[in-house]
């Protein structure tokens, strides 16, 4: 399908692959979107920017990120590759036709329905979007595609006039009579409201005339009294803000035509050097009008579909969004004058030239997408630029696919397949969206991107599939990858329940019982690192139990981060599991016992699986303690060890060094490390010694850690 995306400055049509209708996502085939100038033509002016410009203008920030990021010099270099390139969509208002439901989509929507969509991370310019259910409306048959597919912009309008309270007769200056302030305007007078309206651009005053406002003003010393004239010499009822400035002489002049316990609405993006004799005599509200309206920046209710009741919140973004579609059936909102022109999407990049041109009056362009046409959506699209790695022939490489490649596989994985495997031949990648996947696919030199993993687990050729989604998608794509016989390697952790590990654990018990050959990998690559097999190469000698001590300073991640959702399954699960599999290595012995407690406070910075403590003992009698907390400092090594075992001590600094304690003498025996075991554990997973006939990892290793990580989780929880 055809997308406009901004890269490097410009906008440009590319084609992606369609998305899926995901879980509480509807697939809408686009009839038309708005563009508009403010935040989309923002977002071009900030592409423009070189990374490295970015960087020199706040060096110190730059510095900290790669030093918190653990990545080497050469992954540092690659990540700036990719960013330098970064691809962004653009588009927040569309309108179209329901192709076809996702799952848990309530039977208020059906296949069919004329719809407008919103929100800047979803409502692209694109042929066919994926838009959550709580940015979705309905659009009644007299109201027209085009009119509906700018019900982002009318919302943001509703909202702001909203937030001043309007009731019948009151009297309101509206500052700045852009497209935000021309539909205000027209909401206000819907309200029984006398409106006067402030902007320099005379094209803008005629428009609002046209649109029956009371009294215009474009410059001039005589406003102020003007407007008290205007007013029997009590002052404006309230000022909506509707420009953008980064002067606060804005503010502080609506202040002046304001009566007593007025109240001041901002919209628009402008100065707030606030004085208080402006403002506190009159006893004057100064309010924010956030966007759409509630629920926008709420993950919960945007992309969970979780809506706020009515009696508590009465217009909710979605509400909004449906009180202006009626607004516009009732027609009592007149979008001529505001719509300049009607661009097809092949045209779109000349829509934006024209928004951008000095001097250019336009308003909102609309683009068209010819939704008549019997466009069929494509969920795979060949690129034909894999270079093969080496430009080896293609019967010598082996294909693999990457499942969901966020920033940890392309700063990490992609890198290290690419340099250091020639003949692994990265097929295709699949993600959610496709536009997502068009930098990593021209900078890894990847032939195909896909939005579904259905297909592309169907394709033969593909050998080996990579899962490195969000944790909770892991086990059933383990799962269906088994299905389809395919080989796997999938990032920690392997399951976020003992449902989902028993599951899996039966489907391989049965392959296994039916002689189906198979490889499967997690990502515990710690077990694989230079410094754990200097360190084995001892404890794998040794004649008694060991204690081994972990301390993972793990670093502060905000309550709102996704590994703490539903979807990360929480910091114990999804990262202490690589310790767990690393006692369970070098122990080579099963579990005897856990026991686990977790910080318990009030506080809701300090989350319990971010701070506990586990001792583990195991059969062969060693006892394994992890210490795992998220209240150090970053200027102290992520993780360190110290293994106590026949007469030595082992001590472990941050994968970077080894040094072991022996006859009153210390020795390093590894040092001036600096990797975590990413390459080997690939090389081992790659092995053609292994490949379906032996495991990198022992199967029941594999089982064994997982189930710690749960059964820890269980402990810490309870405690908690």
């Amino acid at each position: 399908m055809k997308q406009l995306i901004i890269q490097n400055g410009k906008t440009k049509i590319v084609d992606v692959p369609v998305p899926q209708a995901s879980e509480g996502h509807c697939l809408v085939r686009v009839a038309n979107s708005s563009i508009s100038k403010g935040t989309e033509l923002a977002g071009i002016r900030a592409s423009e920017t070189p990374i490295w410009k970015k960087a020199l203008k706040d060096p110190l920030k730059a510095i900290d990120a790669i030093t918190a990021s653990n990545m080497s010099f050469t992954q540092v270099l690659d990540s700036v590759q990719i960013k330098s390139s970064a691809i962004i969509p653009s588009g927040y208002s569309a309108s179209g036709i329901i192709q076809k439901k996702g799952s848990g989509v309530s039977n208020n929507f059906q296949a069919g329905d004329r719809v407008a969509c919103a929100g800047s991370q979803c409502a692209f310019h694109a042929e066919y979007i994926s838009i959550p259910e709580n940015l979705l409306v309905k659009i009644p048959e007299s109201v027209s595609f085009q009119d509906a597919s700018t019900v982002t912009l009318g919302s943001i309008a509703l909202q702001g006039v909203r937030r001043l309270n309007p009731t019948i007769g009151e009297t309101f200056v509206v500052i700045g009579l852009g497209i935000l302030g021309l539909l205000s305007i027209q909401i206000l007078k819907a309200n029984g409201c006398k409106v006067i309206g402030l902007d320099l651009d005379e094209h803008k005053i005629k428009i609002a005339e046209s649109l029956g406002i009371d009294v215009t003003f474009s410059s001039g010393a005589s406003i102020e009294s003007s407007i008290y004239d205007l007013t029997d010499g009590n002052g404006v009822d309230g000022v909506l803000i509707t420009a953008s400035s980064s002067s606060s002489e804005i503010i502080s002049q609506s202040f002046k035509y304001c009566r007593k316990k007025a109240r001041v609405v901002i919209v628009g993006d402008i100065g707030l050097d606030l004085k208080r004799a402006d403002f506190y005599e009159k006893e004057i509200d100064i309010l924010i009008s956030t966007s759409y309206g509630p629920g926008r920046y709420d993950v919960n209710y945007e992309d969970k579909g979780l809506d706020y009741p009515l009696s508590y919140v009465r217009w909710t973004e979605n509400r909004n969004m449906i009180a202006y579609v009626e607004l516009l059936k009732k027609k009592s909102i007149n979008l001529e004058p505001l719509i300049s022109n009607i661009y097809p999407i092949d045209a779109a990049p000349e829509a934006f030239q024209i928004l951008n041109e000095p001097g250019n009056n336009s308003l909102i362009h609309i683009l068209d997408y010819h939704i008549q046409d019997n466009l069929k959506p494509n969920h795979t699209i060949n690129y034909g630029n894999a270079d093969f790695q080496k430009s080896l022939p293609a019967s010598e490489c082996k294909k693999i696919a990457i499942i969901g490649p966020g920033a940890f596989a392309r700063n990490t994985i992609l890198p290290v397949l690419r340099k250091s495997f020639p003949k692994i031949s990265i097929d295709t990648i699949v993600v959610r969206e496709g536009y997502k996947s068009l930098e990593i696919q021209k900078t890894f030199k990847i032939d195909k991107v896909s939005t579904s993993f259905k297909e592309t687990l169907s394709n033969k050729e593909i050998d080996t599939i990579l899962i490195t989604t969000q944790h909770h998608l892991h086990a059933q794509m383990v799962l269906d990858g088994l299905e389809a016989k395919k080989n796997i390697f999938v990032e920690k952790p392997l399951a976020l329940s003992y449902e989902e590990l028993d599951t899996l654990f039966k489907k391989i018990n049965l392959l296994q019982k039916e002689g189906i050959n198979f490889n499967l990998m997690v990502g515990y690559n710690r077990r694989f690192s230079p410094a754990i097999v200097a360190i084995n190469k001892i404890t794998s000698q040794r004649s008694k139990p060991m204690i081994i001590n972990y301390v993972m300073n793990a670093g502060f991640l905000p309550k709102e981060h996704w590994v703490h959702s539903e979807s990360g399954g929480g910091r114990n699960i999804g990262e202490a599991c690589h310790i767990y599999d690393l006692f369970t290595f070098l122990t080579q012995s099963e579990v005897a016992s856990i026991s686990a407690t977790s910080i318990n406070c009030n506080s809701a910075s300090t989350l319990s699986n971010d701070n506990f403590s586990t001792i583990i003992t195991f059969k062969d009698g060693s006892i394994c303690n992890l210490t795992y907390t998220a209240l150090g400092d970053s200027s102290y090594p992520k993780e360190k060890a110290e293994i106590f075992v026949d007469g030595k001590v082992i001590y472990l600094n941050n994968y970077r060094e080894v040094i072991v304690y022996e006859n009153n003498r210390s020795k390093k025996i590894a040092s001036r490390l600096s990797s975590k075991g990413y390459y080997e554990e690939f090389l081992a997973f790659f092995d053609e010694d292994n490949l379906r006939e032996n495991f990198p990892i022992p199967l029941w290793q594999i089982y064994q850690a997982s189930k710690i990580a749960l059964d820890v989780d269980a402990l810490i929880s309870n405690n908690a």
